[in-house]
């Protein structure tokens, strides 16, 4: 069957296993000696967007992309990391944009099928501003595997992101693959104007804006503007003794004030999140080095360095003097559900554990860390008198699922609260997780505070 719908898929898979394992890219076009004519490149026949690329060659490459990064999430990761990428140029993203929001870019995507191979219709149940739930009705005169759903979570999930937003939430409510008459999404996601963001990052890229910011610095280092800068100090010549002022802020400190205190509250809001979001998705996450960078920015706030021109002033010494000898301690946002509880964290990140450790403890939990699920288990067997909470994410490298994780350790404790994790959607085995005992799903990335409450409703109920 032909179908040019599977050029975008193998246009992003294309992609993503060669920026994660370049080494295995020859895996994707290995079976596919027949379908592309020799004397052709595979690797520009895939990505060329004139080319037909039927369901079955899109269904082979799905699962060679698998084979090629040991990634069994690999599909779900390259569509997502497609429509994630804000620098794209491409001609389907930039069609997208004009649509100038999320709400708009779905309508379209029901009219053409948004590229989704395999797909015969898409239809919206409900649909908002900030949220909206879809139906994707699949062939089923051929054998599909559940690669097509993946495939078209991560692009659904990625829309919102071609607006310069966050990725959607979604979480499944009926899959085809798993016995259902089609796929049932449930979606939402921010609904703040992009548009303000979306020109800024157009016209940090315009060639123009570059040829004014070059011609600002040749006109700084013309004779004629330096004698004007000279001019323009006393008259002889010379500037006033200046020295730089290095001052230290200790956290988020509150100052009297109505403005003050509102951006201290902003601050320690930047700081916590980043943190917290960071602790749960890993280095492929698309946004994983814009975090890193709001994380390292915030945490200078710990060690804030104003440099500050002034003029000696023997007046103010004891006041810099006393300025220097404050300190106070760092304070959360008052909204933050603290807790004095243990709780056992685990997850197989090191990154993960050293700052979900961090971040517990300084809202008051007492935390054990595991990094198996057989960890996990021997630990609770040790502490399970103590330990109120678990925090379990999805993916354990020595278990099948995190179902056997939870299935022993209510086996041990019928009643003991547990939280699962996962950066990816809702799957079979979380939704049973959810229909029993005192259970709570959260979807990753969230907000400390997202994650104080979902806590505290398990701790309290």
């Amino acid at each position: 069957m032909k179908d040019g719908r599977g050029r975008l898929t193998s246009n992003a898979l294309v992609s993503y296993v060669r920026t994660k394992n370049p080494e295995n890219l020859h895996l994707l076009w290995a079976p596919l000696k027949q379908q592309i004519n020799h004397g052709k490149d595979p690797e520009s026949f895939l990505k060329n967007p004139r080319n037909q690329v039927g369901i079955e060659v899109c269904q082979i490459i799905m699962g060679q992309a698998k084979k090629a990064t040991s990634d069994k999430m690999a599909v779900y990761k390259a569509a997502l990391e497609l429509g994630c990428q804000t620098d794209s140029v491409g001609i389907w993203r930039k069609f997208l944009l004009a649509l100038s929001s999320p709400k708009r870019a779905i309508k379209k995507f029901q009219k053409n099928k948004a590229n989704l191979p395999a797909c015969k219709k898409i239809e919206i149940v409900s649909l908002s501003n900030t949220t909206t739930v879809i139906r994707l009705h699949w062939l089923e005169d051929i054998q599909l595997s559940s690669d097509f759903c993946l495939f078209a979570k991560g692009t659904f999930q990625a829309v919102p992101a071609m607006f310069y937003l966050p990725p959607a939430r979604l979480w499944e409510r009926v899959c085809f693959f798993e016995g259902g008459p089609y796929c049932e999404y449930e979606m939402w996601w921010d609904g703040k104007s992009s548009r303000k963001s979306r020109h800024l990052g157009t016209s940090l890229n315009n060639e123009p804006l570059q040829w004014s910011q070059k011609q600002e610095t040749k006109d700084k280092e013309r004779p004629n503007t330096q004698n004007k800068g000279r001019n323009s100090m006393k008259r002889d010549g010379k500037p006033q003794p200046q020295r730089p002022i290095t001052k230290k802020q200790q956290g988020a400190i509150q100052h009297p004030g109505k403005i003050a205190r509102q951006m201290d509250e902003l601050f320690t809001r930047i700081q916590a999140t980043a943190s917290l979001m960071l602790t749960n998705i890993n280095a492929d996450h698309p946004y994983f080095r814009h975090l890193t960078a709001i994380e390292g920015m915030a945490q200078k706030g710990a060690n804030l360095k104003k440099q500050l021109v002034l003029s000696p002033n023997p007046d103010k010494a004891k006041h810099e003097a006393s300025q220097r000898k404050t300190s106070t301690k760092m304070r959360w946002p008052t909204d933050i559900l603290k807790g004095a509880e243990c709780v056992l964290l685990a997850d197989d990140e090191d990154m993960i554990l050293n700052i979900g450790q961090q971040m517990l403890k300084a809202i008051g939990y007492r935390v054990l860390t595991a990094k198996t699920g057989l960890e996990a288990i021997e630990i609770y067997k040790k502490n399970k008198n103590s330990i109120a909470l678990v925090i379990l994410g999805l993916m354990m490298p020595d278990q099948d699922s995190c179902m056997k994780v939870y299935k022993t350790i209510r086996e041990l404790n019928p009643g003991v609260g547990i939280l699962i994790s996962s950066g990816y959607t809702l799957d079979r085995d979380a939704r049973q997780i959810l229909e029993h005992g005192r259970n709570g799903f959260i979807q990753r990335p969230f907000s400390i505070k997202q994650l104080s409450e979902k806590m505290r409703a398990i701790l309290d109920n």
